[in-house]
């Protein structure tokens, strides 16, 4: 699995895993997103260079969009609501570089993954108030 330290490192492994099926994980989360790289379109939004990429996860309505940005990849899901209709779910996440892995859909997940920081089950017991 890819580790990352920087948006350059990014670019070029999502370039070289174009049309594949990839796996995003974040270190020290409970993240795992599944889906086919389009590779990294560059667009110019007013002198500023904007790295663009989707991921295809097969699931009818639902889009992953990913933007890189200087020190972390943003991650933007949305599921589509009925026709005419605003989106049922629109949920953007940031992910450090330091922490974002990379890797293809279809290779093993290693032994040593890295354990969240925290138990999702921690959640139902002790409910964050911020």
């Amino acid at each position: 699995m890819a580790q990352f330290t920087d948006r350059k490192s990014v670019i070029d492994w999502l370039n070289g895993h174009k049309r594949q099926e990839i796996r995003l994980t974040a270190g020290g989360s409970t993240l795992r997103v599944v889906g086919r790289n389009s590779g990294i379109e560059e667009l110019d939004a007013c002198s500023t260079d904007v790295y663009l990429a989707e991921l295809e996860p097969g699931l009818p309505g639902l889009h992953l969009t990913l933007t890189l940005h200087d020190e972390a990849l943003a991650l933007h899901l949305l599921a589509e609501g009925p026709p005419g209709a605003p989106p049922r779910l629109s949920f953007p996440l940031h992910v450090p570089y330091a922490k974002l892995r990379l890797d293809r859909a279809d290779a093993p997940e290693g032994a040593a993954r890295e354990e969240p920081e925290f138990s999702p089950y921690e959640l139902l017991f002790n409910p964050r108030s911020d």
